[in-house]
């Protein structure tokens, strides 16, 4: 019948720091995409602010664009539903580091909202290279999710249950 709680307090000892395990100056583009990537994408103008940081990375890395840049270029097309050019950017992700599961992630979130049937063959490898991959609760269960909705529920069983045990919180890894 409270409506107030007390208040409880400790004190936890601090790690001290760690000293990098290397150090390097970064690209100019590299600044723009790290201020890209801590904007929070909770709205229309910080999406659209994101997505200036982005415009910029871009412009000064010119022809050096790496695979994060392209990555996150895809992620802000996708967010705007530009899906040619989410696919284009994702592509190069993919070309540019195939061992990282969350280009191949980004390339199957952007097949999937493709309405081309071959857009939906081409999925099927996507998911063949993304499943061995996939370690964070999200690629688990984006993968659990594709055999679930393909009638395939033991084959996306395994995959739903590493997800939930990678994130407990994780309502949709549970629910599929």
């Amino acid at each position: 019948t409270r409506t107030e709680m007390e208040n409880n307090t400790m004190t936890v000892a601090l790690p001290k720091p760690k000293r990098p395990e290397r150090e390097r100056t970064m690209a100019a583009y590299e600044v723009h995409l790290m201020l890209a990537r801590i904007i929070p994408w909770d709205s229309r103008e910080s999406i659209a602010a994101a997505g200036d940081a982005l415009a910029e990375a871009r412009r000064l890395a010119g022809d050096h664009a790496s695979a994060e840049l392209h990555y996150w270029n895809g992620v802000y097309a996708l967010r705007w539903r530009h899906f040619a050019e989410a696919e284009r950017e994702l592509r190069a992700a993919v070309a540019m580091a195939p061992g990282a599961a969350r280009n191949w992630l980004g390339l199957a979130e952007a097949l999937e909202r493709d309405e081309r049937p071959e857009a939906r063959a081409e999925l099927d490898d996507v998911i063949g290279r993304l499943a061995p991959l996939a370690t964070s609760a999200h690629a688990l269960h984006f993968v659990a999710r594709y055999f679930a909705e393909r009638g395939q529920a033991d084959a996306g069983l395994p995959y739903a249950r590493r997800a939930v045990a990678t994130e407990h919180g994780c309502w949709e890894c549970a629910e599929t």
